[in-house]
């Protein structure tokens, strides 16, 4: 029984049928001498099979939706667990979105996939449009924090948790710390603006281990002894943290004196530009991640950090004239259509929309 879109559902109708993949022991195995695949059916099946449970929990609420805006998105997010990500793939930069801004000019935006994890025209973009949007967080939070004459620097960590075979746990086990980490931080040295990064390296068994990758503003003198100790207790999982200061920096060939706003961005993209279609990721790997990091924020950031990037002609914001439409509308003489990037991706894009 498919779901309705078009109406709320009544109380006592039952749960849509599983419609899940079958089972993990029944998935096709992957042919180790086949030429590889980036997104193979073995891994899309995968994924399927892994993010069952979410979707039976976004049927459940579709069922339960006492509104039909609820119960429609509800119902998209149950049609999008059941589909592979190489539909969504195949249309990256072929659906339009008519958009203005306040002064009156209007473009048309190619729609990406947003699927960062496999896409690299999409990664590129991400990693090139965030990069820009960090260096002005970090400037607006640097000249924010030395406004006073107050003496800070640029940190960068590194996270990680001990090694398990469950990439679920582990990569919960550093977002849970991070939180506890971060309020500790908070009630001893106040305020502390950062941006954080996700990134999964296929580790020595080839079963996934999770880092977070996290620039952060602190006073110029802290010690360290203690960054640890407060580390150690919020992740009793992670045996250590890594820190990169200036110091550390110029030991490793850094061409400034300090790692600065910019520094740090060009760190986090780096890893901002990786994806699971690597080498050294096999089949079974990029499925697990992909169900993993479902619906997860993959950049972290402080209250406040990200800086509004407003229309060079008019300084207003960029809005959508409509939702997203599939069918290119008659172009006019105002009207400027903005080309889906290429694979490194230029970072132009309508500020409002990246």
């Amino acid at each position: 029984m498919a779901l309705d879109l078009r109406r709320r559902p009544e109380r006592k109708l039952a749960p849509p049928p599983d419609m899940a993949p079958a089972p993990e022991s029944r998935l096709p195995c992957p042919d180790p001498e086949g030429p590889e695949q980036y997104l193979s059916d073995y891994a899309e099946a995968l994924r399927l099979t892994l993010l069952t449970d979410t979707r039976k929990r976004w049927a459940a609420r579709a069922l339960q939706a006492r509104t039909e805006t609820a119960h429609k998105y509800a119902c998209d997010r149950v049609k999008a667990l059941r589909s592979t990500l190489r539909l969504r793939m195949e249309g990256c930069g072929r659906t339009w979105l008519p958009i203005r801004c306040d002064g009156g000019r209007r473009l048309e935006l190619a729609r990406p996939c947003r699927q960062w994890w496999v896409c690299p025209r999409c990664r590129g973009r991400r990693a090139a449009a965030l990069r820009t949007r960090i260096v002005d967080g970090l400037t607006a939070a640097i000249s924010k924090a030395t406004a006073g004459g107050r003496r800070i620097g640029v940190r960068l960590l590194t996270l990680t948790a001990e090694h398990s075979r469950d990439l679920d746990a582990t990569r919960e086990a550093i977002a849970q710390g991070w939180r506890a980490f971060y309020k500790a931080m908070r009630e001893w040295l106040g305020a502390v603006p950062y941006v954080g990064v996700w990134e999964v390296t296929p580790g020595r068994d080839g079963l996934g281990h999770p880092h977070l990758h996290v620039a952060v503003i602190w006073p110029r003198f802290v010690p360290y002894g203690r960054v640890h100790t407060l580390w150690r207790r919020a992740c009793p999982e992670s045996k250590r943290i890594s820190i990169v200061d200036d110091y550390q920096a110029r030991r490793n060939g850094a061409k400034r004196a300090s790692i600065g706003a910019e520094g740090a961005a060009n760190y986090l993209a780096k890893y901002m530009s990786k994806g699971v279609e690597v080498a050294g990721f096999n089949d079974d790997l990029r499925g697990r991640v992909l169900a993993s990091f479902y619906n997860r924020h993959l950049v972290l950031t402080s209250r406040r950090f990200w800086q509004e990037k407003p229309c060079p002609c008019c300084g207003g914001r960029w809005r959508r004239v409509t939702a997203w439409v599939s069918v290119r509308l008659d172009h006019g003489s105002t009207v400027d259509r903005v080309a889906a990037p290429d694979e490194r991706g230029s970072g132009r894009d309508p500020p409002r929309l990246l």
